[in-house]
């Protein structure tokens, strides 16, 4: 009988050891959860850290920033001293002759010895209208040369040209019935500027016009 109770005594106290081993480990693995935050909790970390902390921006986000049709090496130099504001040059709608408009500019900014450069970053702001919206819509970054410009909106405006003038055109004026003098001869030099001809040939169709 006493062996009895001697063994279970022993069972007993190996029962309670394997259930102290086993709270302690519970213990033990409660502690490290606490101490080590939880993938989700590493990921809230991190958004939390993005939002307090400064973004970084990529080596490229100048390019991105950069949306207009001129090229980032004519955006980046400075305008000349003296140019803070603007000068006044004519507008243009896109109705009208894109090659005058285009010797109009040119002969403003010659006249102040700007280079082609600093001529596109002023050509905008000649353009109103329909002109304003076609230099919006072109690709950004598009154009590296003034020459390349002109070409650009000439190209895109050559219905608005101009069509010259010729010697038949002057050969058409005719004086009226009830038309004075004045008015003919302002009428025929008002056309006659537009022609290429020589002043002889010119003289002789005003006075084929003449009324008889």
């Amino acid at each position: 009988m006493r062996g009895k109770n001697e063994l279970i005594r022993k069972q007993n106290r190996r029962i309670r050891a394997v259930e102290d081993s086993r709270a302690a480990s519970r213990i033990s693995r409660s502690d490290r959860r606490q101490r080590s935050p939880t993938p989700e909790n590493n990921r809230s970390r991190s958004r939390s850290r993005s939002r307090h902390s400064p973004r970084r921006e990529s080596s490229g986000s100048g390019d991105e920033r950069h949306r207009g049709p001129l090229s980032r090496r004519i955006m980046d130099i400075p305008l000349p001293r003296g140019l803070e504001k603007p000068p006044t040059l004519d507008k243009y709608d896109g109705t009208t002759d894109p090659d005058e408009h285009v010797q109009s500019v040119e002969t403003a900014l010659d006249y102040r010895n700007l280079r082609g450069s600093i001529k596109c970053k002023l050509f905008p702001l000649s353009l109103v209208r329909g002109a304003s919206t076609w230099w919006r819509n072109l690709p950004p970054g598009s154009i590296d040369l003034w020459e390349e410009l002109c070409r650009m909106f000439t190209a895109h405006f050559t219905t608005s040209r101009r069509h010259p003038k010729t010697v038949a055109s002057l050969k058409a004026i005719i004086q009226g019935p009830e038309e004075s003098l004045r008015s003919y001869i302002e009428r025929f030099n008002k056309l006659s500027v537009e022609v290429e001809a020589i002043d002889k040939m010119k003289l002789y169709l005003l006075e084929e016009g003449l009324r008889e």
